[in-house]
């Protein structure tokens, strides 16, 4: 081609057709720039691939993420589940001057007072929000899907943490006022070393104690409103969660 070219222009110089040799040199600068933007528009779709092909393994870990997410979430529900069926037993106790033995208190007791938190993965989300056409158009609706599920997680973060916030206030206060000092003998022969410490050979009246424990009865009332709220925004983001992998599936499809 190049030498194709070379014989056209020593042609017209020789020719002496200076009109003929300038619009042929027109001619051979608009047929570099066009190869120039050829070769620009090639260097630009390969380089829109690459890119789509990493989102596209990104997205892959968003998906892993949403199910360990998920994994997690159903285990905190279920722990919280049976939290709850202890705290409402215990409330019933309490309301109609019923006994239980400490035992099996603590054992409903210990589940609520234990912070239990949802700490979700965001490491695959991270990635596909650092990619260059993360704002394309043609994920509209998996960015509307992110934002929406990340705006569940941290709707749920501040539903929990107000709670545990305030049951790790309240408990504070138990220790301060000595509730804790009628029931530390059994704590430790139950949870710190049953052979040094002896259990006491007769339960406290822990649901006549809650009477005048205001404090304590406050932790399971706050816990029997505030699970069934938290149990429903885990349901949402398991949800959310199914609809993001969905529009994820679709995407890679494509």
């Amino acid at each position: 081609m190049l030498t194709f070219l070379r014989k056209i222009r020593r042609s017209l110089i020789e020719s002496g057709s200076a009109r003929k040799y300038i619009l042929y040199a027109i001619g051979e600068i608009a047929l570099v720039v066009l190869g120039i933007l050829i070769a620009l528009q090639i260097n630009n779709w390969n380089a829109h691939n690459i890119q789509v092909k990493n989102l596209k393994s990104d997205l892959s870990s968003v998906t892993e993420d949403i199910d360990n997410n998920q994994t997690q979430l159903g285990q905190l529900k279920e722990v919280r589940r049976r939290a709850l069926h202890s705290c409402s037993e215990i409330i019933d106790l309490y309301k109609n001057s019923g006994s239980m033995a400490l035992s099996q208190f603590i054992q409903g007791y210990g589940p609520i007072v234990i912070e239990q938190k949802f700490k979700p993965n965001f490491r695959g989300i991270e990635r596909v929000k650092s990619s260059q056409i993360f704002e394309s158009l043609s994920l509209v609706a998996i960015r509307k899907l992110i934002r929406e599920y990340e705006d569940l997680i941290e709707n749920n973060h501040y539903t929990e943490s107000k709670l545990n916030d305030h049951i790790e206030t309240m408990e504070t206060d138990l220790f301060g006022n000595g509730f804790y000092d009628g029931v530390w003998n059994f704590l430790r022969s139950e949870f710190i070393d049953p052979e040094k410490y002896e259990s006491p050979s007769e339960d406290p009246d822990i649901i006549a104690e809650m009477k005048h424990t205001g404090t304590l009865v406050g932790i399971f009332l706050r816990f029997e409103i505030e699970c069934p709220i938290i149990m429903a925004e885990y349901d949402g983001i398991v949800a959310k969660g199914e609809e993001l992998k969905a529009a994820i599936e679709k995407y890679i499809a494509q």
